[in-house]
């Protein structure tokens, strides 16, 4: 009896009865759509290429390490080499197959985007990609082919890398990426708006001006200040200072004009590094309407935080300029992968098994025959 029940058990589990068993099928369904296996393949190759990438940076740090800098000695990890490390701190195959998921992952978002808003790419665009897989084909066909990759599979994976285009124009015109409840803050959590007044401590040909003079200069700044901190404007505290701190630093009375010239309003970097790092600290410390001062090397500015867009105009610019500015950025592709990883996804397991990476032959051109014309 134990013989028969072992026999059968084996004749199921070969029958690929059990779940996830059998080998045939595609190797990832998610969200309800089958990936094609030569999309699965493609993306395992891509992501057996980037691994290969991150051990031959760590292997070079090992040396470098051990050498020291300058050594000239550098080594590039084979794709063997590579499925017997750890990349980023896990097995080899366990980060590639992982890494393949996502990557497929992002293929359906895509896809299924595209469908459910009704976009399609151009005859230009599908008549270039047409064309850029015809030379890749001549070129590694017999490679991809041999790996299980078809022409068709490789040609709509080309067709992805324009779905991203495709989709986040639609999702900017149609406020699903950004819309203003969510985008405004995040602006003015990036770029700050000061009125500002600088009390110059070097002289128009940028020699510093005497320590004396620099510390008349540093009491005139407290001045402006401390009268701003007692409720005046900045412009009407600084108009009556400021064309004598110019001619504290040597400028003419010819060189001089109005002094409210001197006082101005920009738009400023904050809550990411910048070049003047305590600078854009103190500018993010301050809520609008509180005034604050800095000494730079140059001169002492007195500043006053203003609320960052005054009108529609001025936050519809900004907005255009970021969102123009995600166009290839990591902003987009992060949201990508995010959404995506909502996805559900089922595993075929003997189908994974099938395609291990170890299985990937490398691409080598195809041999060319032919006479000489």
């Amino acid at each position: 009896m134990k013989k028969f029940l072992s026999a059968l058990l084996c004749l199921v589990m070969a029958s690929g009865i059990f779940a996830g068993c059998s080998s045939d099928g595609a190797a990832l369904t998610i969200n309800g759509e089958e990936v094609p296996n030569g999309i699965y393949l493609i993306y395992e190759m891509q992501a057996l290429l980037e691994a290969q990438n991150i051990v031959t940076k760590q292997t070079n740090a090992e040396i470098e390490k051990e050498l020291g800098e300058g050594s000239g000695l550098t080594a590039t990890a084979t794709a063997e080499e590579t499925l017997e490390s750890e990349v980023e701190g896990k097995p080899a195959k366990e980060w590639i197959h992982e890494r393949t998921v996502a990557l497929c992952r992002r293929y359906i978002y895509l896809k299924q985007q595209m469908a459910e808003n009704g976009l399609s790419l151009t005859e230009t665009q599908m008549g270039r990609i047409g064309q850029a897989v015809e030379d890749t084909w001549a070129s590694y066909g017999d490679s991809y082919e041999a790996n299980g990759i078809s022409k068709d599979s490789y040609t709509q994976m080309m067709y992805a890398s324009l779905w991203k285009t495709a989709v986040q124009d639609e999702f900017h015109t149609n406020g699903k990426l950004y819309t203003d409840e969510t985008l405004r803050p995040e602006l003015e959590s990036l770029w700050g708006k000061i009125t500002y007044v600088e009390i110059p401590l070097l002289n128009e040909e940028g020699t510093a001006l005497s320590a004396e003079i620099q510390q008349s200069q540093r009491e005139l700044a407290d001045t402006i200040l401390q009268e701003v901190k007692n409720g005046a404007a900045l412009q009407e505290s600084a108009q009556k200072y400021v064309l004598d701190a110019y001619r504290n630093a040597g400028y003419t009375e010819e060189e001089l004009t109005a002094a409210e010239k001197y006082i101005k309003t920009e738009f400023t970097a904050i809550g990411r590094e910048t070049d003047n790092q305590a600078f854009t600290d103190l500018i993010e410390s301050l809520a609008v309407g509180e005034t604050a001062s800095i000494e730079l090397e140059s001169s002492v500015v007195v500043f006053t935080r203003v609320t960052t867009f005054d009108d529609e105009e001025e936050y519809n610019l900004f907005k255009v300029i970021l969102i123009e500015a995600d166009n290839g950025g990591e902003r987009f592709e992060n949201y990508i992968a995010e959404e995506a990883a909502k996805l559900p996804l089922e595993e075929n397991a003997g189908a994974v098994e099938k395609y291990d990476p170890s299985q990937l032959k490398p691409l080598e051109k195809s041999s060319q025959t032919g006479l000489a014309g």
